[in-house]
């Protein structure tokens, strides 16, 4: 698939931001642009191709305005795809193996004591 003419990237720490700016570089890519921002106070002058998330609506109290808000900046017949784990259909059709039974539960645990939504 070959690159429009921009595209950009949200992230939450300036630590990715300037290591995604390196690759972009060493890639020799001209047309990709880094930002900060609030998800909610994403702008562009310009429709997106597309919009692209992992694991990010399910920190958020209310991912269905995100939602929302992303589509409305992507262009007609343009890609909004985020990616959030949801495991309990996978678990439940894989043979039971203790040690990764534990593992999911351990990791499932974590993101709910960080406050993450696993039930999306």
């Amino acid at each position: 698939m070959a690159l429009r003419e921009r595209s950009w990237e949200w992230s939450a720490t300036p630590r990715s931001i300037a290591r995604a700016r390196a690759r972009v570089a060493e890639a020799g890519l001209c047309n990709v642009s880094f930002a900060q921002s609030d998800v909610h106070q994403i702008q562009s002058s310009k429709p997106f191709d597309a919009a692209v998330g992992r694991f990010i609506l399910m920190w958020l109290p209310d991912p269905v305005s995100v939602l929302r808000s992303v589509s409305q900046l992507v262009r007609p017949g343009g890609v909004v795809a985020f990616h959030e784990p949801y495991w309990v259909p996978v678990l439940s059709l894989l043979a039971p193996l203790p040690l990764w039974s534990a593992t999911a539960s351990l990791i499932h645990e974590a993101f709910q004591r960080s406050g993450a939504n696993m039930e999306l």
